[in-house]
C-alpha cells in the first residue's frame, strides 16, 4: 500500500497497527493485518466473509456509540477465494470513516481511513486513491 509522500507515519511501539496521517491531521489511515487461521489450502466462502464483516461493523458501532451510522457493505471477489468489502460511517456531521477489508487464504487486511471535516466527497476521493494502491501480491 502506498501513501502520498506528505503523509507521516505515526510510531506505535506496541506492535499494533500501522498509522499514517496527512500534513494537517485531518486524515488518518490505520492498517491492520492479521494472519489467517486458515491453512494455505483452505478457503472461506463469501457468506462466511460477510459474517466476519458484519461483526467488524457491529464492533465499530459499539466502540463509536449509538450516534454512529454505517453504510451497507459493498462486497467483491477480487479473484478466486480473495474477498473485499468496503463500508463507510459517520459520527456527528464532521467525522467520517471509510473501511476496506480484504481476506485472502493467509491474511486479513483492514484499512480504516478517518476524516475530520464535512467534505464527504474528499473522503471518497482520498480513500479511493489509497485503496487503489492495495496489492495482495505475495501477501
Amino acid at each position: 500500500m502506498m501513501f502520498p509522500s506528505s503523509w507521516k507515519r505515526i510510531a506505535i511501539d506496541d506492535g499494533g497497527p500501522t498509522v499514517f496521517r496527512n500534513p494537517d491531521d485531518t486524515f488518518q489511515a490505520t492498517i491492520t493485518t492479521v494472519n489467517s487461521v486458515l491453512g494455505p489450502d483452505l478457503g472461506i466462502n463469501r457468506g462466511e466473509f460477510e459474517s466476519f464483516v458484519a461483526i467488524r461493523v457491529q464492533t465499530e458501532v459499539q466502540v463509536s456509540g449509538p450516534q454512529t451510522t454505517i453504510s451497507r457493505s459493498e462486497y467483491t471477489e477480487l479473484q478466486d477465494g480473495v474477498y473485499a468489502a468496503t463500508f463507510e460511517g459517520n459520527r456527528e456531521s464532521d467525522f467520517w470513516t471509510k473501511t476496506k477489508m480484504v481476506l485472502t487464504k493467509r491474511l486479513l487486511l483492514i484499512v480504516y481511513v478517518e476524516m475530520i471535516g464535512s467534505d464527504k466527497e474528499l473522503l471518497d476521493s482520498v480513500s479511493r486513491d489509497l485503496f487503489d494502491t492495495i496489492s495482495m501480491d505475495g501477501e
